[in-house]
């Protein structure tokens, strides 16, 4: 069976105290037991995320052996 790739972003400001981080580290952590989800976290609060402009569509929907270094670059975090 293949694992199941599960992208968690995290939105809340704040660090501690946070209800919606409680409930998914929680959830997160259930999953994680049965050892067939690979899990990617995002932080909007520490993760400098680019905007989706023309650019980055482009290099969105263009074959991987035409994309140019830039293109590249604009898609090295959605590869992680």
């Amino acid at each position: 069976m293949s694992r199941i790739n599960l992208l968690v972003v995290e939105s809340s400001g704040r660090k501690s105290g946070s209800i919606t981080r409680e409930a998914s580290d929680f959830f997160v952590n259930k999953l994680r037991e049965s050892n067939d989800y690979e899990v990617c976290f995002r932080d909007l609060e520490v993760t400098d995320l680019p905007l989706i402009n023309n650019d980055l569509i482009g290099a969105m929907f263009s074959p991987a052996e035409s994309l140019s270094g830039e293109q590249k670059e604009l898609l090295k975090l959605s590869e992680e």
